[in-house]
């Protein structure tokens, strides 16, 4: 009878603590370590990261994913890229502009964490729309977009904000990106908001971030292109003086300039 009482007690604590969590935990007999599922649907070839991206709910990687072309997120997703990469193979020929990020963003409600994101920089000098990462709209004003442990490598300019709220949450790693972080801009478009919440984040130092701006705002007039929590993210505000020079620039504290 003590032994049955046992039993039951056991399987009850294993059923609170499955359900009470977001990840389901389980030990492997023959290796005797215990390994971690992430919440959601496994993404594990191109095509079923592209049929993700218009849709909805949480997703995680289970491998690297190359693309081909430009990642269009239009869904409400929740993307955990469980310590993978995701990154462009190369330019097409005839890519235009808007078509040189690694993914765009374009609807509201989307969570990408825990992923690195390989852009594109093909050659020397600004080439405009070489983002790694652009959470952009020119008529709606974009919520909810939240990127947490993310690292940026290898692109002519880390991410684009345009008519977007973006928060950054976590550990943020920016390296080997030419022209600096993320722009935060509203292309003159005084009916675009475009923020930047950083308060709950940390940029990890590299050697890039030590001659290039973590943050740029591109109008330091403009009302609706607005950083907050900088000081919270340990970085310095330098204002650009004079008509040269009309950005705000968002640097960590190892900027050299």
């Amino acid at each position: 009878m003590r032994k049955s009482l046992y039993a039951v007690l056991a399987a009850l604590f294993v059923l609170i603590a499955v359900s009470g969590c977001t990840q389901v935990r389980f030990v492997n007999p023959n290796e005797g370590e215990t390994e971690t599922v992430p919440a959601g649907t496994a993404i594990e070839t191109l095509d079923e990261l592209k049929k993700a991206a218009t849709g909805y709910g949480e997703y995680y990687l289970a491998n690297d994913i190359i693309l081909d072309e430009q990642l269009t997120i239009t869904g409400e997703i929740t993307l955990n890229g469980n310590g993978h990469t995701i990154s462009r193979a190369a330019a097409n020929t005839g890519d235009g502009p808007g078509t040189r990020a690694t993914l765009l963003i374009k609807s509201s409600n989307v969570i990408i964490k825990n992923i690195t994101v390989d852009g594109l920089d093909t050659i020397k000098g600004w080439t405009d729309g070489e983002y790694a990462i652009k959470a952009y709209s020119e008529s709606d004003h974009l919520t909810g977009i939240v990127f947490e442990d993310i690292e940026i490598v290898d692109s002519n300019a880390g991410m684009l904000i345009r008519g977007a709220n973006v928060t950054l949450k976590g550990n943020i790693v920016l390296d080997d990106v030419e022209f600096g972080g993320i722009g935060v801009d509203s292309k003159g478009n005084d009916s675009l908001k475009s923020s930047l919440d950083v308060s709950d984040c940390k940029f990890k130092s590299t050697p890039i971030l030590r001659d290039k701006p973590a943050i740029w705002k591109e109008d330091k007039n403009a009302l609706n292109e607005t950083v907050t929590g900088w000081k919270d993210a340990n970085l310095k505000e330098i204002v650009g003086t004079g008509n040269d020079d009309n950005q705000t620039y968002y640097v960590t504290r190892g900027f050299k300039g």
